[in-house]
């Protein structure tokens, strides 16, 4: 559909050209005016497309389960809470306790007691995300020895960060593997190989354990361990965080270029 046509339908004037959005945003645009959202400005409309169009042109738009962008300019946080992938699937994120401070084009900042519940279980949600067959991608501004994401059973099915530890269905994991501040991490999991990427290159190469994926609810600035918030996330921002299957692997650089805006 027209971009001046899409906005003059939700009521906004823009000239923007005969480009087009991509249908994926659209249906988060639509999601977004259904739910009383208000939807970003047409500048920041047409970057948000252009991470989706991009990121289609490598053919990995589709191997990904979950994309949250928090870091945009808006006039409504709940617009960077929904799940690009599937808005209406039910897995946006959902605040639990103290309410995170969204700061435009940074984020949400930590509080330490506050964080997201997406409700997708990595196990049974999955689609393109299995087990030895996962990727997890994100941006935030540190790491201490707080959790940006995650969720567990039990130790053999850790799925989340901890400090600068990383697991991905795992109890065992080499080296540090984890986040630097403020670089786009992407982390890899293909079997009993495990490659962590920072800003789009190789930065670690290891073997670790291949167990089942967790079945709790996956969270976001905290890690879920099943009785609430563990190692919540405080005075540190999040960026973005996406979920996916191991062929985000093979474009590691393009990932990065794509979501910092130089692709």
């Amino acid at each position: 559909m027209n971009i001046i046509n899409v906005h003059k339908r939700r009521g906004i004037i823009v000239s923007a050209g005969n480009l087009t959005y991509e249908s994926e945003y659209e249906s988060v645009l639509d999601f977004a005016l259904a739910n009383s959202i208000a939807i970003p400005s047409s500048a920041q409309n047409l970057i948000n497309n252009d991470i989706i169009r991009n990121l289609k042109s490598i053919g990995i738009w589709s191997e990904m389960d979950l994309f949250y962008l928090f870091q945009q300019t808006l006039t409504d946080s709940e617009f960077a809470k929904i799940n690009w992938v599937n808005p209406s699937a039910g897995f946006n994120c959902v605040q639990i306790g103290t309410p995170l401070t969204f700061v435009n084009s940074t984020g949400f900042l930590g509080n330490g007691s506050g964080y997201f519940t997406t409700n997708w279980k990595p196990f049974s949600d999955g689609i393109k995300a299995t087990t030895g067959n996962v990727s997890v991608g994100a941006r935030s501004t540190g790491y201490d020895n707080s959790s940006f994401f995650g969720c567990r059973d039990t130790s053999a099915n850790n799925f989340f960060n901890a400090g600068p530890t990383t697991f991905l269905s795992s109890n065992t994991v080499a080296g540090i593997g984890g986040q630097l501040m403020d670089s786009n991490t992407l982390w890899v999991k293909d079997g009993t190989n495990q490659k962590t990427y920072h800003d789009g290159s190789i930065f670690l190469n290891q073997t670790v354990a291949n167990n089942t994926l967790s079945n709790r609810d996956l969270f976001i600035f905290s890690r879920n361990l099943g009785s609430g918030g563990n190692k919540t996330y405080d005075n540190q921002s999040g960026k973005y965080f996406y979920v996916g299957s191991k062929l985000l692997g093979n474009f590691p650089n393009e990932i990065h270029q794509i979501l910092n805006g130089t692709f």
